[in-house]
């Protein structure tokens, strides 16, 4: 559907692949089964190698695909080794994925991570984002959302596919899926503008089965972040492995809406999960003018 990157490894570890739509006034509109994928990989060591889309000098982007897929390896193929991708959005989004789960990823290394190029997915003034999962950063890599600062007064809405119910799970966060010694840091920072969320399950930092740390810490500014069941640091490695996890969630009050960012917990929160594994699982809730109601 839309490809940015290279379809074999890079050069060498410093390629860059930009790529910009623009058009004053300019809509991009997708649809069909296909996906949209940045990514870039490079087989050798971690480098600077990054494909970037950036739609920002776009008015509005409406996709409604399969999958979105930033950074991540298509099934650990070793072409796309150490996959490091940034999708810069247009001004206005509606985006909708309704291909295989999970149906949008940002970082997944099925292999080897790329530690010194974080892929990044930064929202829009306006952006709707729908699909069932949604694995936002962590696999074996770095990762970064944010709004991006050139609009004012930014907004996220993210829903299911439909638009109106619940995501089933959202991870900010995720190195769980192979054991790994690697160190993640993912950063979520929506403080400048408001979110309005609704999910039946949250991750922030779900823990290696292996040795590896993951530092995961998401910040609000402002909206309504409606969870069922909210985990705040899980660390998946049992016995004989350490996967220590460091997670922190911000609910802060960034004072240019008329309220602070509101935390709705319906049935479970949950801080500092361990399943048995030996590292330190931390999980920390920090309510700095926003509300929390459970």
């Amino acid at each position: 559907m839309l490809f940015v990157g290279s379809a074999g490894g890079a050069a060498t570890a410093s390629t860059l692949t930009p790529v910009a739509i623009t058009g004053n006034g300019g809509n991009l509109v997708l649809s069909g089964a296909g996906n949209v994928v940045v990514h870039q990989g490079f087989s050798g060591a971690n480098g600077a190698h990054m494909a970037t889309l950036d739609l920002s000098g776009l008015d509005s982007f409406s996709a409604n695909v399969g999958r979105l897929l930033i950074g991540q390896d298509s099934g650990g193929n070793n072409i796309f080794n150490r996959p490091a991708g940034t999708l810069i959005l247009a001004k206005t989004n509606n985006l909708t994925f309704t291909g295989a789960s999970p149906q949008v990823i940002v970082q997944d290394s099925a292999q080897n991570g790329n530690a010194s190029a974080p892929s990044t997915l930064t929202f829009g003034q306006v952006s709707s984002l729908n699909g069932d999962v949604m694995r936002l950063g962590g696999q074996k890599a770095n990762a970064n959302l944010n709004f991006n600062p050139a609009f004012s007064l930014p907004s996220l809405k993210i829903r299911n596919a439909d638009g109106v119910s619940r995501v089933s799970t959202i991870d900010f966060g995720y190195h769980a899926a192979a054991a790994s010694g690697n160190t993640v840091t993912v950063a979520s920072d929506f403080s400048p503008g408001t979110v309005d969320l609704m999910a039946n399950l949250v991750n922030i930092a779900q823990g290696n089965p292996g040795a590896g740390l993951i530092t995961s810490t998401l910040t609000l500014g402002a909206g309504t972040f409606d969870v069922n069941t909210l985990e705040i640091g899980y660390g998946i490695a049992t016995a004989g492995s350490a996967g220590p996890v460091n997670a922190t969630m911000n609910v802060n009050n960034n004072s240019l809406f008329p309220a602070g960012a509101l935390l709705i917990v319906n049935s479970t929160l949950r801080l500092a999960r361990t399943n048995g594994g030996s590292g330190v699982i931390a999980g920390t809730l920090n309510v700095n003018g926003g509300l929390y109601f459970q």
